[in-house]
């Protein structure tokens, strides 16, 4: 299955625009048949092989860390916006468009416990929602006066009939990693391990980051995906019919 081309055309474009001396290279002998650096010569400065960055820009690796696209970004000299869209790839198609959202509801917290559609996104939505509260207490304890925090509570108690059983059993853990399960409304059902990283100089960031199995039916479906929320395709495939034995 065909994965998403528009990190390719990125990834070609950026890479036309430098030249060896800008990325440091000593340029090397033979004619160049396209402007820019070659792959040989972006694989080198961020330090993978030829064949990986190949296969990196033709669409044709599965799973690509966040390590070796944060080096092709400095092999490349993205600037701020540049290195966003190559990191933002698949996260508003599989969970939101957070960039649609208000400031105050992009919040992780906030979307699977308020919006009615992260209850339809997610197969194991009461696994999920128990675990973000029990993080929304540890974080309460942390940070007793934030202003943000406590409106964002305040409006689960109303808003959500789950969450007071929830709060008042004094749970708390930090989602370090799991696994959660989507009934995607594209590409159907999906199962992915994430894993949360958190920043020692930063401990207030944190990144989650999600991956597939290699070769499982879930990895197809993400990579469905994210041909699928390409800019240049125009047609989507008809959305998954919900299995009715799904939790």
């Amino acid at each position: 299955m065909e994965r998403n081309a528009e990190l390719g055309d990125f990834l070609r474009t950026r890479r036309a625009r430098m030249s060896p001396a800008d990325a440091g290279v000593a340029p090397g002998g033979g004619f160049r048949r396209v402007p820019g650096l070659r792959r040989e010569e972006v694989a080198y400065v961020a330090g993978v092989s030829t064949d990986y960055y190949t296969r990196l820009e033709q669409g044709r690796h599965p799973n690509v860390s966040e390590a070796v696209l944060d080096a092709v970004a400095r092999a490349l000299r993205l600037d701020d916006d540049e290195r966003g869209h190559l990191f933002d790839q698949l996260a508003r198609a599989l969970i939101t468009d957070w960039d649609t959202l208000p400031y105050r509801e992009r919040n992780f917290a906030r979307y699977v416990l308020l919006d009615p559609g992260a209850r339809e996104l997610y197969l194991n939505w009461h696994e999920v929602a128990e675990t973000v509260v029990a993080d929304l207490r540890l974080e309460a304890g942390r940070h007793p006066d934030d202003a943000r925090l406590n409106e964002l509570i305040g409006e689960a108690v109303v808003k959500v009939p789950e969450f007071g059983s929830w709060w008042d059993s004094h749970r708390v853990a930090q989602c370090v990693h799991g696994t959660q399960r989507f009934q995607h409304p594209v590409v159907g059902e999906i199962t992915l391990h994430h894993e949360t990283l958190v920043f020692p100089a930063d401990p207030g960031q944190t990144v989650c980051v999600y991956t597939a199995e290699p070769g499982s039916a879930s990895a197809q479906a993400l990579a469905l995906l994210a041909s699928w929320s390409a800019p240049e395709n125009t047609a989507a495939p008809e959305p998954a019919e919900a299995d009715p034995g799904a939790a």
